[in-house]
C-alpha cells in the first residue's frame, strides 16, 4: 500500500511538473504572440506615420504647385490688363491727332494761304501803285 502510495505520489508529482511545463510553455507561447502582435503593430502604427507624412507633404507639394499657377495666371491676366490699356492710350492719341491736331494742321495751312494771298495781293497792289 505504501508503495502504491509512493508511486501516486510520485505519478502526481510528474503530473503537476508536466501540467507545469505545459502552463509555462502556453504561458510563453502566449507572450511570444503578444510581443509578435505588439511588433507588428508599431509597424503598422510606423507605416500609417509615414503614408500620413507623406499624404501630408504632397498635399503642401500640390498646395505650393496651385498657388504657383495662381499667380501666373495673376501675371499674365495683369500683362494682358496692360496691354489693354496700351491698346486704348494708342487708340486715344490716334483719336486726337484725328480730332485735333489733324483740323488744326489744317487750320494753319488754311491762315497761311490766306496770309501768303493777303501778302501777294498786297505786293500786287503795291506793284501796281509803283507802276501807276
Amino acid at each position: 500500500m505504501r508503495e502504491a502510495s509512493v508511486a501516486k505520489s510520485a505519478a502526481d508529482q510528474a503530473r503537476v511538473i508536466a501540467e507545469t511545463a505545459s502552463a509555462t510553455k502556453q504561458a510563453e507561447a502566449t507572450r511570444d504572440l503578444e510581443l509578435k502582435k505588439a511588433e507588428y503593430l508599431g509597424t503598422v502604427q510606423r507605416e500609417k506615420a509615414n503614408a500620413d507624412k507623406a499624404y501630408d507633404i504632397q498635399t503642401n507639394i500640390m498646395e505650393q504647385q496651385a498657388t504657383a499657377e495662381r499667380v501666373k495666371v495673376e501675371r499674365i491676366r495683369k500683362e494682358e490688363e496692360t496691354k489693354v490699356q496700351q491698346a486704348e492710350i494708342a487708340r486715344r492719341e490716334n483719336e486726337l491727332i484725328a480730332t485735333v491736331l489733324k483740323p488744326s494742321e489744317i487750320e494753319r495751312k488754311r491762315i497761311e494761304t490766306i496770309a501768303e494771298a493777303n501778302r501777294q495781293r498786297a505786293v500786287l497792289e503795291a506793284t501796281g501803285q509803283a507802276e501807276s
